[in-house]
């Protein structure tokens, strides 16, 4: 049975929620991040009706980057301090489910690196250039055990002159 809340008493109850949380922060054992999480999982019945594009409901401070099945979305940040950390990649998250409402529901996030600038590939055209741009980077993918349609967690930007621009039409995500 769902409990229709309406958004004072959801804010009444959030705040009474997160004065409790503090006190068990006290006790020995208790990471933040598990209590915020079990207080976002204690409203699950009230996520259903609440959505946002605009604000990250987690931390309240970011724009979502990431959605869930259901609709729900969440910020980068807040993706990394709930998400489980790949083994095979490092700057690779996974979550198994909305931490909102608790649809399930596997979604990954992959991050570049902290210290990593803009990543730009310039492909050259004409003719033999542009089959030796493919051969290389096809190459290189296959180094970093990643397909072409994973281009996209790789480089920020892609351009290119003549049949080099062409090949930038592989990766629709990424801007010109």
């Amino acid at each position: 049975m769902a409990i229709d809340y309406n958004v004072r008493q959801f804010s009444i109850a959030m705040e009474l929620s997160l004065r409790a949380a503090l006190q068990k922060l006290d006790k020995p054992f208790s990471s933040p991040v598990a209590l915020h999480l079990a207080r976002l999982q204690h409203f699950r019945q009230c996520w259903g009706s609440i959505f946002s594009n605009q604000t990250c409901f987690s931390c309240l401070c970011r724009k979502p980057e990431h959605a869930f099945k259901c609709g729900h979305t969440i910020c980068d940040v807040c993706f990394r301090r709930f998400g489980i950390r790949s083994l095979r990649c490092p700057l690779s998250y996974n979550l198994r489910g909305c931490i909102y409402c608790g649809v399930s529901g596997h979604i990954e996030a992959k991050f570049k690196p902290p210290t990593a600038g803009l990543r730009m590939l310039s492909l050259d055209g004409g003719g033999s250039h542009v089959v030796i741009s493919l051969l290389l980077l096809t190459s290189l993918m296959r180094r970093m055990e990643m397909g072409i349609e994973d281009m996209k967690y790789v480089f920020d930007m892609i351009g290119g002159t003549s049949a080099g621009k062409l090949l930038r039409y592989l990766t629709p995500d990424l801007p010109c």
